[in-house]
């Protein structure tokens, strides 16, 4: 049987290339770009609705994706939770990593307490949401493990400087930096229109360093 010359016409190799597999690659940026879909609703919806109050409907909606196809990135909303916190402190992880792994002066140590406090004024969904969950045992209890694990750079250089200084007890001093770090923040997010925040600021920063 002679079928003659093949006429492939434009729509029809325009069809053939649209169905054609999509590489290893193009399936990864898609990925990404749905899991940061996905993030950037559900921080934004987190941090205003409270985690309880916010539905895996809810943020799909907001994402403009299927419920359904949220699960095939995330095991439930507690995973969601858990990746988003852990993700939103890769920016502070990296400046530990990257320029404090050693604080041997007062100016670095100013330096390092301005630009933690600059990362959370540069996120503030991500750390509103922090805060919020700081109380809710059954939350923390998810990602406590991973918390540990991202701040305790942040604990080692400063319990460091601390030997430098010569304090009697110099990892107890670091955790009250944080502790007091995180009370600053937290007061700020509570009233963020009248809470003192640059003053309050200089005055832990020179009570510590």
């Amino acid at each position: 049987m002679n079928l003659g010359r093949l006429n492939f016409d434009r729509p029809l190799i325009h069809k053939i290339i649209i169905m054609s597999p999509r590489t290893k690659e193009q399936i990864e940026e898609i990925r990404n770009t749905r899991i940061n879909e996905i993030f950037d609703a559900s921080l934004e919806l987190f941090a205003e609705n409270g985690y309880h109050r916010t539905s895996i409907s809810m943020i799909a909606k907001k994402a403009g994706i299927a419920k359904g196809l949220i699960y095939n990135y995330f095991k439930s909303k507690e995973d969601l939770l858990t990746l988003l916190v852990i993700d939103g402190f890769g920016d502070f992880k990296e400046l530990m990593i990257s320029k404090y792994k050693k604080i041997d002066s007062k100016e670095k140590f100013r330096q390092l307490i301005d630009d933690s406090f600059n990362l959370v004024m540069q996120n503030k969904h991500h750390w509103r949401l922090y805060y919020s969950l700081l109380l809710k045992t059954e939350i923390m209890n998810l990602i406590s493990n991973k918390l540990y694990e991202m701040f305790m750079p942040f604990m080692k250089s400063i319990t460091e400087y601390f030997i430098i200084k010569g304090s009697r007890n110099p990892k107890t001093e670091a955790i009250l930096l944080f502790s007091a770090m995180d009370g600053l923040c937290i007061g700020y997010f509570s009233a963020p229109k009248i809470f003192p925040f640059d003053e309050a600021t200089k005055i832990l920063t020179e009570k510590f360093e």
